[in-house]
């Protein structure tokens, strides 16, 4: 069962990644957002925004096999 992530996170994350498309750390804590409302699509597509952005981050690596768990590949 997904935790409790109010929606309303998503929009400040939104705003920088407008002005900041490629912030690996947003990206990320973006994604961790996404896992935790159950939206692991999501998640996935911000885990590897995060990681064509800095390839060597491990939190990028880390948040897409999460989503891939949630997805259950």
């Amino acid at each position: 069962m997904p935790l409790s992530v109010s929606p309303e996170l998503l929009a400040p994350l939104a705003q920088v990644l407008a002005a900041f498309p490629a912030d690996h750390e947003v990206l990320c804590n973006r994604s961790l957002c996404y896992l935790k409302m159950g939206e692991a699509d999501s998640a996935l597509a911000d885990a590897a925004a995060a990681q064509k952005a800095l390839p060597d981050l491990a939190k990028g690596h880390y948040r897409g096999a999460q989503a891939l768990l949630g997805l259950g590949r």
